[in-house]
């Protein structure tokens, strides 16, 4: 970034300025948490997240194309993982991903 030349400025001056930048990282957000458990007469405890993930981070320029997808164009504005710790017990694990 370059500033000035200044040059016959009044002390203490104020201007306007705008600044542009590129950031292309992914930008997550929970707009939604729910959390579920039931415990049932037999002791077995079930416990069900449902949580709702904005993209805030840059948008796409036209449509989705898969084939440029996977030749790699889009990548670095992409989420490719969600990592959740879950305990070692844990079965029966599903997640749904709804793209809106």
């Amino acid at each position: 970034i370059n500033y000035g030349p200044f040059e016959n400025l009044p002390a203490f001056e104020k201007r306007v300025a705008k600044f542009n930048f590129q950031n292309s990282a992914p930008f997550l957000a929970v707009t939604s948490l729910e959390r579920t458990i039931e415990i049932s007469h037999w002791g077995n405890v079930a416990v069900e997240n449902k949580v709702s993930i904005q993209h805030y981070g840059a948008k796409l320029e036209g449509a989705f194309s898969r084939l440029d997808y996977q030749r790699g164009v889009g990548h670095q504005i992409s989420v490719a993982t969600i990592k959740a710790v879950l305990p070692a017990s844990a079965r029966d694990i599903y997640y749904r991903d709804e793209i809106e």
